[in-house]
């Protein structure tokens, strides 16, 4: 705005920057490779002035700001320096008004009338003065510029400009602009308007016809002001105080009321000092300030003068002053000493930063015709510290009702958001009347009561926290608050209450017999179905279904009369069938069995059923075995061999073993998928194969069709037979049936298709390969879910005896592992409840793969980790798969 406002600097003749459109170029190459988007501030050589060369050497720099990708024809940077602020919307002079060129007479559509007529493009132009209002202190240099924004929207360009003080004006025109030309620039335009200075109060001069920066000579970049290409400028200082009127004219305009404008320079003796940024300050304490405004260079003070402090957040700080005064506001005259003082106090808030704006104002001197005028603005911080002692508590899962005996966990956390440390903090806990802890909180306690428990903390340093976790049984049904209380010194206090409902809880326990079935013979078993259903509000967590029977009904994997179910969820509304469960009678007569939901050591539903138990009937078992085959085909069929074995007996057929026979005309090729892996040729005979298949129980009723199992085997014939053979034996519990087809084949000898059994010498290569993984990761609580297992055999050779083992995570419900493709639920060896062992497999080829779907439905929030493991006969150390899954609440 004025060069003289610069502190410890004297005013120094203003320069221009060579505006010649080599050097042009050169910058804006310049620019555009070092400028990136990160860049805040660019250093260029300084350009020499006189024009002898492009850049004057080190140490002449200049910075400049990085300037816009591309904004019309302006590819030079804004200028950092204040004022003079932009003026109007006109451009630069590159419109057609401004064209001076000569008119082409060897051109036809050109006129020499056109031309002359152009010669004077700015007689209908406006002139344009920024800026039109300036403070500046005495001995500045105030800079002005001047345009004429013609009837294209374009400053004008090499048009006269007059400038001329009014009598009664301080100061004096110091220089006026005037653009660096060549030689042969001026000679081509000999006729242009000439520049000069002919008195301290009037001077001519002439818009430029190029861009330029008026740098004035100083290494920085802020103080510099670009003038557009149609504008003059003109520089005027004054040493005495006083107001300058400067009128601009353009005296080839025909519009005689837009073609002068006036600019007003208030000249002030003043200087001031802003108070630096206190020091940060508790909130008890009082933070001074204290501006500084003399006149006459600093050795007269500004006695009257005014200070103006404003607040921008009143919640962090207000000013000290008499009670109904404005706290956030003050304007403070400037005493004998020069000094205009205010006090801070913190605010409401008590804590934070905030900003204090500052206006120097000189007061209105109505004799002398002086208003008033604020002469510089600035700003100051103050911080005010402070402890800030929170608490927040929760109970997870957004818990807000619950059942007798459900578990809750609450979770608090206590900090300091403050900028001190706070010493002396507790932490304490009040328990409900009849609740109970469920286990030790995390961390443990300082001291724990029946009614509270307490954690010392000692000092809280700001911005820490310590957390705690307190899982509590709830009591019976009734409205109560968890509470929580957080407490420092200097009678900081914080309390956070939780309302809990505690509704009896209303659970539905169907617990009834399968098929109506209430007798059964000693050896037998009896079914139950048990269906679940929470009729509340409120979910019922970490309840036991407990299962308790008479001597003699036990369950026949774990032979034990008493079973515990954890149920770690039931929603509200939520029903849930259970597994159906499984009992033997061992003894004669009544048998009952209760079923219990436990939660928290309530009983929330019972439900009792009577088995009688019989004597036991002579059963006997018996089997039927068929065999179904073609009579008669030719050589390169593919005839199926049909097995079945039924149950007609009253027990159970377990141990099976059945022997396939078959002439060497024939070639097995595949079995059907159920039994693939249940099939096998006998050591060292590939013409006899062995069928193991599972346990066949007997029909239900007298009524109901046998129970069977069925066998497939697609042969290939290989060559000619006359009278050939197929022969199946079955054995199971020391009954033996026989069965057989004769048949017949015609037609040439053909190649086998497939090696047959590999050679026993052959050395075994390869491993067995697991694979585990999930069906979806996160999971919701009480979702069913499936993870699918695949055990692949890479060896060269067949293998026996594979085992596989399943390691499940605690709060996991199984719901059954199925054979993938067949979906039949495989039966569990009992061996562990958190060990799931698959039956073994006998045999399986070289290549083959075991699938297995496993159905479970996590009861906990945790993270889910499983673990596979398989062995064989030729791997016996285990190879494993895991699968991590997170359960989200």
């Amino acid at each position: 705005m004025f060069g003289g406002s610069r502190a410890n600097r004297s005013p120094q003749r203003p320069r221009f920057a060579v505006g010649s459109p080599r050097v042009r170029s050169v910058i804006l190459i310049a620019v555009c490779l070092v400028c990136l988007p990160a860049c805040q501030r660019l250093t260029l050589p300084k350009i020499d002035p006189n024009g002898s060369r492009i850049f004057l050497p080190p140490p002449n720099y200049t910075q400049l700001q990085c300037p816009k990708l591309h904004d019309g024809d302006n590819f030079l940077p804004d200028s950092a320096f204040p004022a003079p602020p932009p003026p109007p919307a006109c451009l630069d002079g590159s419109g057609t008004s401004s064209q001076h060129g000569i008119c082409n007479l060897l051109d036809h559509k050109c006129k020499l009338s056109d031309s002359i007529k152009n010669r004077k493009p700015g007689k209908r132009g406006e002139l344009q003065l920024t800026p039109m209002l300036v403070v500046a202190p005495v001995d500045g240099e105030v800079t002005l510029l001047a345009g004429i924004c013609g009837e294209d929207g374009n400053f004008v360009t090499r048009q006269p400009i007059e400038w001329m003080l009014s009598p009664d004006s301080v100061g004096t025109i110091i220089e006026v602009g005037e653009e660096q030309t060549s030689k042969l620039h001026n000679l081509l335009h000999h006729n242009d308007p000439k520049v000069e200075k002919l008195d301290v109060d009037f001077a001519r001069g002439r818009t430029s016809s190029k861009r330029q920066i008026i740098t004035k000579g100083s290494p920085e970049c802020q103080d510099d002001i670009p003038v557009k290409k149609g504008q003059t400028w003109l520089s005027v200082s004054s040493p005495t105080e006083g107001v300058t009127h400067l009128t601009a004219l353009a005296p080839d305009s025909e519009i005689w009321d837009r073609r002068r404008q006036t600019a007003v320079i208030h000249w002030i003796d003043a200087q001031w000092n802003f108070p630096p940024v206190p020091a940060p300050a508790s909130r008890d304490k009082i933070i001074p300030l204290e501006t500084t405004v003399t006149r006459s260079d600093g050795f007269v003070p500004a006695v009257g003068w005014l200070v103006k402090y404003t607040i921008l957040d009143p919640n962090v700080a207000a000013f000290r002053v008499a009670p109904g005064q404005n706290e956030t506001q003050i304007a403070v005259p400037v005493n004998q000493n020069g000094k205009a003082p205010v006090e801070v106090v913190a605010g409401p808030a008590g804590r934070g930063s905030t900003q204090i704006l500052i206006d120097v104002i000189r007061p209105e001197d109505a004799p002398n015709r002086i208003s008033e005028v604020r002469l510089a603005g600035g700003q100051t911080i103050v911080t005010f510290q402070a402890p800030v002692l929170n608490l927040e508590a929760l109970a997870l899962n957004n818990v807000a009702r619950a059942a007798p005996g459900q578990e809750i966990s609450f979770a608090a956390a206590m900090g300091n958001a403050g900028d001190t440390d706070i010493s002396g903090t507790t932490l304490t806990m009040r328990i409900p009347e009849g609740w109970q802890l469920a286990r030790k909180p995390t961390p443990e306690p300082t001291s724990i009561t029946q009614s509270f428990l307490t954690w010392d903390h000692g000092t809280l340093q700001m911005g820490r926290q310590l957390d705690v976790q307190v899982d509590l049984i709830a009591g019976r049904a009734g409205s109560y608050n968890v509470e929580f209380s957080a407490q420092g010194v200097q009678d900081m206090q914080v309390t956070r209450s939780l309302p809990i409902e505690v509704e009896r809880a209303v659970v539905d326990l169907s617990f009834t017999p399968s098929g109506n079935r209430t007798e059964a013979e000693i050896g037998d078993f009896v079914k139950c179905d048990i269906v679940l259903k929470n009729l509340g509000n409120s979910s019922i967590n970490n309840a036991v279904l407990l299962i308790e029977a008479a001597e003699g009904l036990v369950e026949p994997n774990y032979q034990t009369n008493r079973l515990e179910n954890p149920i770690q969820a039931l929603r509200p509304q939520e029903t849930r069938r259970l597994q159906q469960l499984n009992l033997q009678v061992q003894r004669l007569g009544e048998l009952p069995v209760t079923a219990k939901l436990i939660s928290g050591g309530m009983v929330l539903a019972s439900q009792q059923l009577t088995f009688r138990g019989l004597e036991p009937q002579p059963k006997q078992p018996d089997m039927e075995l068929s065999l179904n085959f073609a009579e008669s085909f030719a050589v390169g069929a593919s005839p199926l061999a049909t097995i079945d074995l039924s149950n007609t007996g009253q027990t159970t057929l377990s141990d099976i073993q059945v022997e396939i026979q078959f002439p060497a005309a024939l070639e097995a090729r595949s079995v059907n998928k159920v039994n693939e892996r249940r099939v096998a040729p006998t050591a060292g005979n590939r013409n006899v194969y062995l069928w193991t298949p599972p346990p066949i129980l007997p029909r239900s009723s007298e009524s109901a069709a046998p129970q069977f199992q069925q066998l497939r085997i697609q042969f290939a014939c290989l060559s000619p037979i006359e009278a050939g053979q197929i022969v199946v034996r079955a054995f199971a519990g020391g009954l033996e049936r026989r069965a057989q087809a004769n048949f017949r084949a015609t037609g040439a000898a053909s190649t086998p298709a497939s090696p047959g059994a590999p050679n026993p010498a052959t050395p075994r290569e390869g491993t067995l390969q697991i694979s585990l993984r999930e069906s979806g990761d996160p999971v919701q609580l009480g979702e069913k879910m499936s993870y699918f297992l695949s055990v692949t055999n890479n060896q060269n050779r067949p293998d026996t005896n594979i085992t596989i083992r399943i390691a499940r995570p605690q709060g996991v419900e199984l719901e059954g592992v199925y054979e993938r493709g067949v979906r039949r639920r495989t039966q569990l060896s009992p061996t562990n409840s958190r060990i799931i062992e698959l039956p073994v497999v006998q045999f399986l080829r070289s290549g083959e793969t075991l699938d297995y779907t496993i159905e479970v439905i996590p009861r906990n929030i945790q993270q889910m980790q499983w673990r596979a493991t398989v062995t064989s006969e030729s791997i016996r150390t285990a190879r494993s798969a895991e699968e991590s899954t997170t359960v989200l609440p």
